[in-house]
């Protein structure tokens, strides 16, 4: 018999050996989600016998962190704003990021007339932007699209999960809006360049998808697609808000301008990083 202090020792252990970053923290999430209980009631029960059946769950779960798959592949599902999400490797795990940009639409939006507005999510994923939306501001009609199916897939199943109504459609950038006009656009686009993908953390590189990931040579790809054609599908007085990449603002700027887009500002990230981009017609 092992006690779980005994466990988190020689867990954290194992994945420091594997190069697990924060392995003893992680090692207490691998174990807690076996044992099916909060974090902090490891530390309450650090004397505490595990039996065999449970020693059994941990080592799986176990082997799966050390071969670099997310904690949150392991567990299923996450957490994000007001949303409870299932992930897989189909779609990006939401990143806290994200979260405040949600937060800084709401906080736009929550005083607008929303009844007759439209929200178009692009590159939906998980459907986590749109669906945290949707709840918040239940008025407001919220579309999401992405161009893999296995996405919308997962964006479908969260969206019933979290009892909103969301229209999907699959296709890439605009191609599924063709002829239609929004109030809104939101999208946290693929935005890291092929050689900043070589240097990511096998936990996103090997179990997250590249097509979510990276947009090209220079990592603005999309961007630029975006600046050239968003004024074709959006109503008078419009609002498009975009996640970028934390050294990106500058470059990003300038595709806009050069579009013709000049009322424009930035927002920051936790880190102080000019994190998103907005934009308003006039």
């Amino acid at each position: 018999m092992i006690t779980i202090k005994e466990v988190i020792d020689k867990s954290g252990s194992y994945l420091n050996e594997k190069g697990v970053e924060n392995s003893r923290r992680q090692a207490e999430d691998v174990i807690a989600l076996s044992l099916q209980v909060p974090r902090i009631d490891l530390y309450v029960q650090f004397d505490k016998l595990l039996n065999e059946q449970e020693l059994v769950c941990i080592r799986q779960n176990l082997l799966r962190r050390a071969n670099r798959e997310p904690i949150e592949h392991i567990e299923g599902e996450v957490s994000f704003f007001n949303a409870s999400l299932f992930v897989n490797p189909n779609v990006l795990i939401p990143r806290n990021e994200t979260e405040l940009l949600v937060a800084k639409i709401v906080e736009t939006l929550k005083n607008e007339p929303l009844e007759d507005r439209v929200l178009w999510d692009i590159g939906t994923g998980s459907g986590a932007i749109a669906i945290a939306l949707k709840k918040v501001l239940p008025s407001l009609t919220v579309i999401a699209s992405d161009l893999s199916q296995e996405a919308l897939d997962v964006a479908q199943k969260n969206a019933l999960h979290n009892n909103v109504e969301i229209e999907f459609k699959l296709g890439d950038l605009f191609e599924p809006y063709q002829g239609c006009q929004a109030d809104y656009i939101v999208s946290n686009p693929p935005y890291i360049s092929e050689s900043e993908y070589l240097d990511l953390e096998p936990e996103v590189k090997d179990h997250e998808p590249k097509t979510s990931l990276v947009s090209g040579k220079s990592g603005l790809e999309v961007y630029a697609r975006f600046a050239k054609d968003i004024n074709k599908y959006l109503n008078k007085g419009a609002k498009a808000w975009f996640e970028i990449g934390y050294n990106q603002g500058n470059a990003v700027k300038e595709l806009f301008q050069a579009a013709g887009h000049d009322k424009v500002h930035f927002e920051k990230d936790f880190s102080s990083n000019e994190r998103f981009f907005f934009l308003e017609l006039e």
